[in-house]
């Protein structure tokens, strides 16, 4: 199942990302993170692909995201890291905040989940990106538009395979190592299987 998280969906592609998954006969419901409307305990696997840095209020986003898996169940949850790296393309995309892994671990209440893993990515790019970006508050004429850093990059073969090759070796290193920086940070979580009553824990229908 998937849950279109609407205030993080801009100029009108939540519906046609809903559109798009319930053509392929995949189960979507339109809601918000903080809001999630199903019943407590509904899932062993909980992910939020780059979510939480969308809303302002990302706690209560965490609260919900622990309410809906069962307790033993897994939240994974990734987000851009790093405030250093904030430029015009979070603002486009609609970021609130980046986070570091402390600001991150925070978000969770103790005895409500343990920390299974949690690791910078993207670490082989962050100089180059992070050079870019700061090179861009040099040319205030080049971020007058609507387009993020994407933008800049078309559809090119080699490039795919450049940066399909990049992210293959951080898979290989992530194997056996966490990753100190990076673009981006990952944590998994485990709820806990007796967790402590919490806000997350009241709501039993939405």
């Amino acid at each position: 199942m998937v849950v279109s998280v609407g205030q993080s969906c801009i100029d009108g592609k939540r519906s046609l990302f809903l559109q798009y998954l319930r053509n392929r006969q995949v189960e979507a419901i339109d809601g918000s993170i903080t809001n999630i409307p199903l019943e407590n305990d509904c899932f062993d696997l909980v992910c939020a692909f780059d979510v939480i840095e969308h809303v302002a209020d990302d706690r209560k986003a965490m609260e919900e995201l622990l309410r809906v898996c069962r307790p033993g169940g897994t939240i994974c949850i990734t987000v851009p890291a790093f405030q250093s790296l904030w430029s015009h393309h979070d603002v486009i995309n609609g970021h609130k905040r980046r986070y570091k892994k402390k600001q991150l671990q925070n978000l969770v209440k103790q005895q409500t989940a343990a920390t299974v893993y949690i690791s910078y990515f993207n670490s082989i790019l962050f100089l180059p990106i992070l050079g870019f970006r700061k090179l861009q508050a040099f040319m205030p004429g080049s971020r007058k538009g609507k387009d993020s850093d994407f933008s800049y990059f078309k559809k090119n073969k080699l490039i795919n395979k450049i940066l399909k090759a990049i992210f293959g070796m951080e898979l290989f290193l992530l194997r056996s190592v966490k990753l100190p920086f990076g673009v981006s940070l990952m944590m998994f979580l485990r709820k806990s299987a007796n967790p402590e009553n919490g806000p997350h824990e009241k709501k039993a229908n939405a």
